[in-house]
Protein backbone atom coordinates (compact mmCIF):
# COMPACT_ATOMS: atom_id res chain seq x y z
CA UNK A 1 0.00 0.00 0.00
CA UNK A 2 1.59 3.22 -0.85
CA UNK A 3 -0.60 5.87 1.13
CA UNK A 4 1.93 8.22 2.76
CA UNK A 5 1.90 8.32 6.77
CA UNK A 6 3.43 11.91 6.83
CA UNK A 7 0.93 13.34 7.37
CA UNK A 8 -1.41 13.13 10.60
CA UNK A 9 -5.32 14.05 11.11
CA UNK A 10 -7.16 15.35 14.00
CA UNK A 11 -9.32 12.46 15.71
CA UNK A 12 -12.66 14.20 13.81
CA UNK A 13 -10.97 14.25 10.32
CA UNK A 14 -9.72 10.72 11.07
CA UNK A 15 -13.41 9.67 12.19
CA UNK A 16 -15.55 11.49 9.11
CA UNK A 17 -13.08 10.09 6.11
CA UNK A 18 -13.22 6.72 7.31
CA UNK A 19 -16.80 7.09 8.01
CA UNK A 20 -18.07 7.37 4.49
CA UNK A 21 -18.62 4.23 3.70
CA UNK A 22 -20.38 3.22 6.03
CA UNK A 23 -24.25 3.25 6.38
CA UNK A 24 -26.25 4.30 9.56
CA UNK A 25 -29.78 5.06 10.43
CA UNK A 26 -31.45 7.87 11.25
CA UNK A 27 -32.23 7.23 14.38
CA UNK A 28 -28.45 7.43 15.51
CA UNK A 29 -28.24 10.89 14.13
CA UNK A 30 -31.15 11.69 15.64
CA UNK A 31 -30.64 10.60 19.16
CA UNK A 32 -27.04 12.47 18.93
CA UNK A 33 -29.22 15.82 17.94
CA UNK A 34 -31.92 14.92 20.81
CA UNK A 35 -28.93 15.07 23.39
CA UNK A 36 -27.11 17.99 22.44
CA UNK A 37 -30.09 20.15 22.42
CA UNK A 38 -31.24 18.52 25.57
CA UNK A 39 -34.76 16.88 24.34
CA UNK A 40 -35.67 12.94 24.98
CA UNK A 41 -35.27 10.63 22.32
CA UNK A 42 -36.63 7.12 22.85
CA UNK A 43 -38.79 8.30 25.31
CA UNK A 44 -40.81 10.97 23.44
CA UNK A 45 -43.99 9.78 21.43
CA UNK A 46 -43.74 12.60 19.05
CA UNK A 47 -40.61 11.36 17.23
CA UNK A 48 -42.39 8.14 16.90
CA UNK A 49 -42.66 8.16 12.63
CA UNK A 50 -40.95 7.43 9.41
CA UNK A 51 -39.38 10.41 9.17
CA UNK A 52 -37.78 10.90 12.58
CA UNK A 53 -36.76 7.53 12.85
CA UNK A 54 -36.06 6.38 9.34
CA UNK A 55 -35.31 9.54 7.15
CA UNK A 56 -38.92 8.80 5.26
CA UNK A 57 -40.36 12.33 4.10
CA UNK A 58 -43.62 9.90 4.26
CA UNK A 59 -43.15 10.24 8.00
CA UNK A 60 -44.53 13.99 7.74
CA UNK A 61 -48.27 13.12 6.84
CA UNK A 62 -47.79 11.84 10.41
CA UNK A 63 -46.77 14.99 11.90
CA UNK A 64 -49.00 16.86 10.05
CA UNK A 65 -48.00 19.03 6.91
CA UNK A 66 -49.28 22.71 7.03
CA UNK A 67 -50.67 24.69 3.80
CA UNK A 68 -47.00 26.89 4.42
CA UNK A 69 -44.09 26.20 6.66
CA UNK A 70 -41.06 28.47 7.04
CA UNK A 71 -38.23 27.52 9.11
CA UNK A 72 -34.96 29.54 10.07
CA UNK A 73 -32.43 27.36 11.56
CA UNK A 74 -28.72 28.06 13.02
CA UNK A 75 -26.36 26.37 14.84
CA UNK A 76 -22.53 26.92 16.26
CA UNK A 77 -20.39 23.98 17.26
CA UNK A 78 -16.81 23.99 18.73
CA UNK A 79 -14.79 21.11 21.08
CA UNK A 80 -11.14 20.80 20.34
CA UNK A 81 -9.35 21.94 17.42
CA UNK A 82 -12.84 22.15 14.87
CA UNK A 83 -15.70 24.21 14.28
CA UNK A 84 -18.66 24.65 12.52
CA UNK A 85 -21.23 26.87 11.78
CA UNK A 86 -24.72 25.78 10.34
CA UNK A 87 -27.65 27.68 8.64
CA UNK A 88 -30.90 26.93 7.17
CA UNK A 89 -31.67 29.72 5.12
CA UNK A 90 -34.77 28.72 5.14
CA UNK A 91 -36.29 25.30 4.74
CA UNK A 92 -39.75 26.14 2.93
CA UNK A 93 -42.67 23.41 2.60
CA UNK A 94 -45.73 23.95 0.78
CA UNK A 95 -48.39 21.99 -0.22
CA UNK A 96 -51.95 20.59 0.17
CA UNK A 97 -52.55 19.52 3.96
CA UNK A 98 -52.20 15.70 4.30
CA UNK A 99 -52.20 15.56 0.28
CA UNK A 100 -49.30 16.74 -1.18
CA UNK A 101 -46.13 19.16 -0.42
CA UNK A 102 -42.94 20.11 -1.70
CA UNK A 103 -39.83 21.25 0.75
CA UNK A 104 -37.16 22.99 -1.09
CA UNK A 105 -34.15 23.88 1.72
CA UNK A 106 -30.27 25.57 1.24
CA UNK A 107 -28.04 24.99 4.04
CA UNK A 108 -24.44 27.28 4.05
CA UNK A 109 -22.22 25.89 6.48
CA UNK A 110 -18.77 27.25 7.41
CA UNK A 111 -16.62 24.59 8.60
CA UNK A 112 -12.76 25.11 9.84
CA UNK A 113 -10.13 22.74 11.57
CA UNK A 114 -6.29 22.63 12.06
CA UNK A 115 -4.16 19.82 10.62
CA UNK A 116 -1.44 17.96 12.17
CA UNK A 117 2.48 18.23 11.50
CA UNK A 118 4.53 15.12 11.07
CA UNK A 119 4.59 13.99 14.41
CA UNK A 120 0.86 14.17 15.03
CA UNK A 121 1.21 17.65 16.89
CA UNK A 122 -1.58 20.41 15.99
CA UNK A 123 0.11 23.94 14.48
CA UNK A 124 -1.50 26.74 13.66
CA UNK A 125 -2.11 25.79 9.77
CA UNK A 126 -6.23 26.01 9.53
CA UNK A 127 -8.29 24.33 7.26
CA UNK A 128 -11.70 26.35 6.22
CA UNK A 129 -14.39 24.93 4.45
CA UNK A 130 -17.35 26.77 2.88
CA UNK A 131 -19.76 23.86 2.40
CA UNK A 132 -23.05 24.97 0.65
CA UNK A 133 -26.49 21.62 0.96
CA UNK A 134 -29.17 22.44 -1.00
CA UNK A 135 -32.19 19.62 -1.74
CA UNK A 136 -35.58 19.08 -2.30
CA UNK A 137 -38.60 16.90 -1.45
CA UNK A 138 -41.92 16.07 -3.65
CA UNK A 139 -44.53 13.92 -1.64
CA UNK A 140 -48.19 12.60 -2.35
CA UNK A 141 -50.63 10.63 -0.71
CA UNK A 142 -54.42 9.62 -1.33
CA UNK A 143 -57.32 10.45 0.57
CA UNK A 144 -57.49 7.55 2.58
CA UNK A 145 -53.42 6.93 2.56
CA UNK A 146 -53.57 3.46 1.03
CA UNK A 147 -50.84 4.70 -1.54
CA UNK A 148 -47.99 7.62 -1.60
CA UNK A 149 -45.20 8.07 -2.55
CA UNK A 150 -41.96 10.33 -2.03
CA UNK A 151 -38.92 11.95 -4.47
CA UNK A 152 -35.88 12.95 -2.02
CA UNK A 153 -32.77 14.76 -3.80
CA UNK A 154 -29.79 16.02 -1.44
CA UNK A 155 -26.47 17.84 -2.96
CA UNK A 156 -23.67 19.56 -1.49
CA UNK A 157 -20.41 21.74 -2.77
CA UNK A 158 -17.60 23.35 -1.28
CA UNK A 159 -13.78 24.21 -1.91
CA UNK A 160 -11.65 23.93 1.49
CA UNK A 161 -8.64 25.98 1.76
CA UNK A 162 -5.78 26.35 4.19
CA UNK A 163 -4.25 29.64 5.27
CA UNK A 164 -0.69 29.22 4.51
CA UNK A 165 -1.01 27.29 1.52
CA UNK A 166 -2.24 27.43 -2.26
CA UNK A 167 -4.10 23.99 -2.29
CA UNK A 168 -7.55 23.67 -2.42
CA UNK A 169 -9.80 20.30 -2.10
CA UNK A 170 -12.92 20.09 -4.07
CA UNK A 171 -15.91 17.86 -2.30
CA UNK A 172 -19.47 17.53 -4.19
CA UNK A 173 -21.76 15.11 -4.90
CA UNK A 174 -25.48 13.68 -3.91
CA UNK A 175 -25.73 12.63 -0.47
CA UNK A 176 -29.22 11.49 -0.80
CA UNK A 177 -31.12 10.71 -3.91
CA UNK A 178 -34.27 8.38 -2.36
CA UNK A 179 -37.55 7.12 -3.80
CA UNK A 180 -40.27 6.18 -1.16
CA UNK A 181 -43.76 4.12 -1.60
CA UNK A 182 -45.92 3.53 1.22
CA UNK A 183 -49.30 2.88 2.69
CA UNK A 184 -51.39 2.90 5.76
CA UNK A 185 -52.17 -0.38 6.29
CA UNK A 186 -54.29 0.47 8.96
CA UNK A 187 -55.49 3.40 11.16
CA UNK A 188 -52.09 2.16 13.48
CA UNK A 189 -50.29 0.71 10.89
CA UNK A 190 -48.09 2.01 8.29
CA UNK A 191 -45.21 0.83 5.57
CA UNK A 192 -43.07 2.22 4.10
CA UNK A 193 -39.93 1.30 1.16
CA UNK A 194 -37.33 2.97 -0.18
CA UNK A 195 -34.94 2.48 -2.89
CA UNK A 196 -32.26 5.61 -3.24
CA UNK A 197 -27.93 6.08 -3.58
CA UNK A 198 -24.91 8.87 -3.18
CA UNK A 199 -22.06 9.54 -4.57
CA UNK A 200 -19.51 11.88 -3.32
CA UNK A 201 -16.59 12.95 -4.79
CA UNK A 202 -12.87 14.91 -3.82
CA UNK A 203 -10.14 15.91 -6.02
CA UNK A 204 -7.05 17.96 -4.97
CA UNK A 205 -5.88 21.04 -7.13
CA UNK A 206 -2.23 20.12 -7.44
CA UNK A 207 -0.99 17.92 -10.47
CA UNK A 208 -1.25 14.52 -10.45
CA UNK A 209 -3.87 15.12 -7.11
CA UNK A 210 -5.57 12.72 -4.79
CA UNK A 211 -9.17 12.40 -5.84
CA UNK A 212 -11.85 9.81 -4.86
CA UNK A 213 -15.28 8.66 -5.41
CA UNK A 214 -17.38 7.30 -2.84
CA UNK A 215 -21.12 5.52 -3.85
CA UNK A 216 -23.55 3.60 -1.94
CA UNK A 217 -25.85 2.16 -4.72
CA UNK A 218 -27.79 0.90 -4.28
CA UNK A 219 -29.44 1.19 -0.74
CA UNK A 220 -32.42 -0.22 -0.04
CA UNK A 221 -34.87 0.16 3.71
CA UNK A 222 -38.46 -1.04 4.89
CA UNK A 223 -39.86 0.84 7.65
CA UNK A 224 -42.98 0.05 9.77
CA UNK A 225 -44.18 2.25 12.01
CA UNK A 226 -47.31 1.16 14.81
CA UNK A 227 -49.32 3.60 16.99
CA UNK A 228 -51.58 6.05 17.16
CA UNK A 229 -53.94 8.40 18.82
CA UNK A 230 -56.15 5.22 20.19
CA UNK A 231 -53.33 2.92 21.63
CA UNK A 232 -50.93 3.86 24.20
CA UNK A 233 -47.92 2.15 22.89
CA UNK A 234 -46.30 3.74 19.74
CA UNK A 235 -43.27 1.46 17.92
CA UNK A 236 -40.70 2.25 14.76
CA UNK A 237 -38.79 -0.82 12.94
CA UNK A 238 -36.43 0.31 10.04
CA UNK A 239 -34.37 -1.62 8.12
CA UNK A 240 -31.51 -0.64 5.54
CA UNK A 241 -29.03 -2.50 3.31
CA UNK A 242 -26.25 -0.22 1.60
CA UNK A 243 -23.82 -1.86 -1.18
CA UNK A 244 -21.01 0.82 -1.45
CA UNK A 245 -17.81 0.83 -3.36
CA UNK A 246 -14.78 3.46 -2.77
CA UNK A 247 -11.77 4.10 -5.44
CA UNK A 248 -8.90 6.38 -5.02
CA UNK A 249 -6.02 7.68 -6.51
CA UNK A 250 -3.44 9.23 -4.34
CA UNK A 251 -1.13 12.40 -5.82
CA UNK A 252 1.58 10.53 -7.73
CA UNK A 253 -1.26 9.00 -9.99
CA UNK A 254 -1.00 5.34 -8.30
CA UNK A 255 -4.57 3.82 -7.49
CA UNK A 256 -4.78 2.58 -4.24
CA UNK A 257 -7.19 -1.04 -3.78
CA UNK A 258 -10.43 -0.03 -4.09
CA UNK A 259 -13.13 -1.08 -0.70
CA UNK A 260 -16.08 -3.02 -1.35
CA UNK A 261 -18.48 -2.83 1.55
CA UNK A 262 -22.15 -4.20 2.75
CA UNK A 263 -23.36 -2.51 5.49
CA UNK A 264 -26.82 -3.67 7.38
CA UNK A 265 -28.58 -1.61 9.68
CA UNK A 266 -31.76 -2.90 11.65
CA UNK A 267 -33.46 -0.65 14.56
CA UNK A 268 -36.54 -0.90 16.83
CA UNK A 269 -37.58 1.66 19.34
CA UNK A 270 -40.85 1.44 21.11
CA UNK A 271 -42.42 3.80 23.77
CA UNK A 272 -45.73 3.83 26.03
CA UNK A 273 -47.82 6.09 27.47
CA UNK A 274 -49.57 5.00 30.73
CA UNK A 275 -51.11 6.90 33.58
CA UNK A 276 -51.09 4.68 37.03
CA UNK A 277 -52.38 7.91 38.94
CA UNK A 278 -54.30 9.86 36.82
CA UNK A 279 -53.84 13.46 36.77
CA UNK A 280 -50.95 13.39 38.81
CA UNK A 281 -48.44 11.00 37.07
CA UNK A 282 -47.62 9.48 33.34
CA UNK A 283 -45.46 7.27 32.75
CA UNK A 284 -43.69 7.04 29.03
CA UNK A 285 -41.28 4.14 29.10
CA UNK A 286 -38.98 3.54 25.78
CA UNK A 287 -36.87 0.73 24.14
CA UNK A 288 -34.50 0.89 21.85
CA UNK A 289 -32.90 -2.29 19.89
CA UNK A 290 -30.39 -2.33 17.19
CA UNK A 291 -27.88 -3.98 15.51
CA UNK A 292 -25.46 -3.31 12.46
CA UNK A 293 -22.96 -4.86 10.45
CA UNK A 294 -20.90 -3.93 7.99
CA UNK A 295 -18.08 -6.26 5.72
CA UNK A 296 -15.16 -5.03 3.82
CA UNK A 297 -13.14 -6.18 1.27
CA UNK A 298 -10.03 -4.72 -0.50
CA UNK A 299 -10.43 -4.84 -4.64
CA UNK A 300 -7.40 -4.73 -6.55
CA UNK A 301 -7.80 -1.25 -8.57
CA UNK A 302 -8.35 -0.97 -12.35
CA UNK A 303 -5.46 0.86 -13.91
CA UNK A 304 -6.19 3.59 -16.02
CA UNK A 305 -9.94 2.91 -15.48
CA UNK A 306 -10.59 4.00 -11.79
CA UNK A 307 -14.12 4.34 -11.18
CA UNK A 308 -16.53 2.68 -8.48
CA UNK A 309 -18.00 0.49 -11.14
CA UNK A 310 -15.00 -0.97 -12.03
CA UNK A 311 -13.59 -3.35 -9.28
CA UNK A 312 -10.62 -5.59 -9.70
CA UNK A 313 -9.76 -8.97 -8.19
CA UNK A 314 -10.22 -9.76 -4.47
CA UNK A 315 -7.19 -9.13 -2.51
CA UNK A 316 -6.68 -11.99 -0.09
CA UNK A 317 -6.53 -11.42 3.31
CA UNK A 318 -7.64 -8.14 3.04
CA UNK A 319 -11.44 -8.35 4.52
CA UNK A 320 -12.72 -6.98 7.64
CA UNK A 321 -15.86 -7.13 9.94
CA UNK A 322 -17.09 -4.46 11.99
CA UNK A 323 -20.65 -5.58 14.01
CA UNK A 324 -22.53 -3.18 16.91
CA UNK A 325 -25.40 -3.49 19.19
CA UNK A 326 -27.68 -1.21 20.59
CA UNK A 327 -29.66 -1.29 23.20
CA UNK A 328 -31.65 1.89 25.05
CA UNK A 329 -34.21 1.93 28.05
CA UNK A 330 -35.69 4.54 29.63
CA UNK A 331 -38.37 6.89 30.72
CA UNK A 332 -40.31 10.01 30.39
CA UNK A 333 -42.64 10.89 33.33
CA UNK A 334 -45.16 13.93 33.66
CA UNK A 335 -45.46 15.28 37.30
CA UNK A 336 -48.91 16.97 37.88
CA UNK A 337 -49.06 18.94 34.63
CA UNK A 338 -45.91 20.59 35.70
CA UNK A 339 -42.95 19.29 35.06
CA UNK A 340 -41.94 16.51 32.20
CA UNK A 341 -38.84 14.59 32.99
CA UNK A 342 -36.74 12.35 31.22
CA UNK A 343 -34.09 9.65 32.15
CA UNK A 344 -32.56 7.38 29.16
CA UNK A 345 -29.43 5.09 29.06
CA UNK A 346 -27.77 3.93 25.61
CA UNK A 347 -25.21 1.18 25.30
CA UNK A 348 -23.54 0.31 22.10
CA UNK A 349 -21.26 -2.71 21.74
CA UNK A 350 -18.71 -3.27 18.99
CA UNK A 351 -16.99 -5.75 17.70
CA UNK A 352 -13.78 -5.97 15.00
CA UNK A 353 -12.23 -8.89 12.94
CA UNK A 354 -9.65 -8.12 10.43
CA UNK A 355 -8.00 -10.40 7.80
CA UNK A 356 -4.36 -12.08 8.48
CA UNK A 357 -2.84 -9.53 6.03
CA UNK A 358 -3.46 -6.63 8.92
CA UNK A 359 -1.82 -6.14 12.38
CA UNK A 360 -3.90 -7.11 15.17
CA UNK A 361 -6.75 -5.00 15.91
CA UNK A 362 -5.01 -2.78 19.20
CA UNK A 363 -8.65 -2.90 20.15
CA UNK A 364 -10.57 -5.62 19.04
CA UNK A 365 -14.09 -4.87 21.10
CA UNK A 366 -15.26 -2.09 22.94
CA UNK A 367 -18.64 -1.06 24.94
CA UNK A 368 -19.82 2.61 24.82
CA UNK A 369 -22.07 4.05 27.76
CA UNK A 370 -24.06 6.96 27.22
CA UNK A 371 -26.54 8.37 30.32
CA UNK A 372 -28.81 11.74 29.57
CA UNK A 373 -31.56 12.98 31.67
CA UNK A 374 -33.39 16.49 31.75
CA UNK A 375 -36.54 18.47 33.09
CA UNK A 376 -38.85 20.90 31.44
CA UNK A 377 -41.77 23.02 32.49
CA UNK A 378 -44.73 25.05 30.81
CA UNK A 379 -44.40 28.69 32.85
CA UNK A 380 -47.89 29.09 31.62
CA UNK A 381 -48.83 26.62 34.32
CA UNK A 382 -47.53 29.11 36.63
CA UNK A 383 -48.26 32.72 35.07
CA UNK A 384 -50.94 33.83 32.57
CA UNK A 385 -48.97 34.82 29.32
CA UNK A 386 -50.01 35.61 25.82
CA UNK A 387 -46.97 33.04 24.74
CA UNK A 388 -46.26 29.95 25.77
CA UNK A 389 -42.68 29.57 27.18
CA UNK A 390 -41.15 26.15 28.59
CA UNK A 391 -37.39 25.73 29.83
CA UNK A 392 -35.64 23.08 30.04
CA UNK A 393 -32.24 21.94 31.97
CA UNK A 394 -30.59 18.53 31.08
CA UNK A 395 -27.46 17.10 30.93
CA UNK A 396 -25.46 14.05 29.51
CA UNK A 397 -22.30 11.97 29.91
CA UNK A 398 -20.93 9.45 27.22
CA UNK A 399 -18.05 7.35 25.89
CA UNK A 400 -17.25 7.41 22.24
CA UNK A 401 -14.49 6.12 20.16
CA UNK A 402 -13.20 7.55 16.85
CA UNK A 403 -15.85 6.65 14.50
CA UNK A 404 -19.00 5.13 16.82
CA UNK A 405 -20.74 7.38 19.96
CA UNK A 406 -23.64 8.83 19.96
CA UNK A 407 -21.64 12.51 20.39
CA UNK A 408 -20.15 11.01 17.14
CA UNK A 409 -23.20 12.10 14.17
CA UNK A 410 -23.09 15.67 15.87
CA UNK A 411 -19.44 16.38 16.27
CA UNK A 412 -18.30 14.82 12.34
CA UNK A 413 -17.15 17.50 10.35
CA UNK A 414 -17.73 15.94 7.53
CA UNK A 415 -16.67 16.18 4.78
CA UNK A 416 -13.90 18.80 6.41
CA UNK A 417 -10.52 17.31 6.29
CA UNK A 418 -7.38 19.32 7.68
CA UNK A 419 -5.30 16.58 6.10
CA UNK A 420 -3.53 18.64 2.81
CA UNK A 421 -2.85 14.59 1.17
CA UNK A 422 -3.54 10.97 1.96
CA UNK A 423 -7.46 11.76 3.23
CA UNK A 424 -8.55 8.86 3.18
CA UNK A 425 -5.86 6.69 5.10
CA UNK A 426 -8.00 5.67 7.72
CA UNK A 427 -10.02 3.50 5.48
CA UNK A 428 -7.41 1.53 4.68
CA UNK A 429 -6.44 0.60 8.15
CA UNK A 430 -9.69 -1.23 9.55
CA UNK A 431 -7.51 -2.36 12.46
CA UNK A 432 -7.62 0.73 13.38
CA UNK A 433 -11.30 1.47 13.85
CA UNK A 434 -11.98 0.99 17.41
CA UNK A 435 -9.23 3.42 18.70
CA UNK A 436 -9.20 6.37 20.20
CA UNK A 437 -11.92 6.42 23.45
CA UNK A 438 -12.81 9.68 24.88
CA UNK A 439 -15.59 10.75 27.34
CA UNK A 440 -17.75 14.36 26.34
CA UNK A 441 -20.26 15.73 28.92
CA UNK A 442 -22.83 18.00 28.12
CA UNK A 443 -25.07 20.49 29.87
CA UNK A 444 -27.97 22.16 28.16
CA UNK A 445 -29.86 25.41 29.00
CA UNK A 446 -32.90 25.97 26.41
CA UNK A 447 -36.23 27.40 26.16
CA UNK A 448 -38.70 26.87 23.82
CA UNK A 449 -41.52 29.43 22.98
CA UNK A 450 -44.80 29.83 20.80
CA UNK A 451 -47.39 32.29 19.97
CA UNK A 452 -50.70 32.52 17.71
CA UNK A 453 -51.86 29.04 18.68
CA UNK A 454 -48.43 27.58 18.11
CA UNK A 455 -48.58 28.71 14.50
CA UNK A 456 -45.18 31.13 15.22
CA UNK A 457 -42.67 29.40 17.21
CA UNK A 458 -38.91 29.93 18.66
CA UNK A 459 -36.10 27.80 20.54
CA UNK A 460 -32.91 28.71 21.64
CA UNK A 461 -30.46 26.46 23.55
CA UNK A 462 -26.95 26.35 24.94
CA UNK A 463 -25.00 22.96 25.80
CA UNK A 464 -21.40 23.72 27.49
CA UNK A 465 -19.45 20.67 26.32
CA UNK A 466 -16.25 19.25 28.08
CA UNK A 467 -13.88 16.63 27.08
CA UNK A 468 -11.33 14.37 28.83
CA UNK A 469 -9.25 13.26 26.20
CA UNK A 470 -8.60 16.36 24.74
CA UNK A 471 -8.69 17.89 27.98
CA UNK A 472 -10.90 21.35 26.62
CA UNK A 473 -14.27 22.52 27.17
CA UNK A 474 -16.81 23.19 23.96
CA UNK A 475 -20.03 24.97 23.05
CA UNK A 476 -22.68 24.32 20.83
CA UNK A 477 -25.12 27.02 20.65
CA UNK A 478 -28.63 26.41 18.48
CA UNK A 479 -31.64 29.02 17.35
CA UNK A 480 -34.53 28.09 15.10
CA UNK A 481 -37.90 30.14 14.03
CA UNK A 482 -40.92 28.81 12.66
CA UNK A 483 -43.98 29.46 11.16
CA UNK A 484 -46.81 28.06 9.40
CA UNK A 485 -50.04 28.19 7.84
CA UNK A 486 -52.56 25.22 8.62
Amino acid sequence: MRIRHSVYVTVFAAALSASLCFAQTRAVSKLSEAVFEGRPFFTDSALYNSYDLGGSPLGLFEKGTPRFDARFDYRYDELGDRSGQYWNAPELTMGNPGKIFFRAFYDPSALSGKKADNTGNKVDTVADLPLHRFGLVLASQGTSGSLRGAFTLVGFYGEQRWDHYDDYRMTGGFERVRFDIGSQLHPLLRLGMFVGGDVRYEKNNVSNSARSCQTNLPEVGVNLDVGGEDLPVRGNLDFSYAWSRFVYTERDGVNEPAIRNDSLSIFLTAQGNFSPMPDKLVLKPGLLLGVTNNSGRMHDPEEGNNYPVNLGNIQQNKEYGLKSFWFGAGTGAGILGYADLHVEYTLTALWLECGSYYTPPPVASRTLHHTAFGVSTNLNKYLEMPITITPRLAYFVSGKSDMFGVPQARLSSDPLNPALHSTKQALYEPQNFLKGFEHISGFTLGIDGSVLEGQAEASVYGTFLSSGALDKGGLEFGARVGFFLK
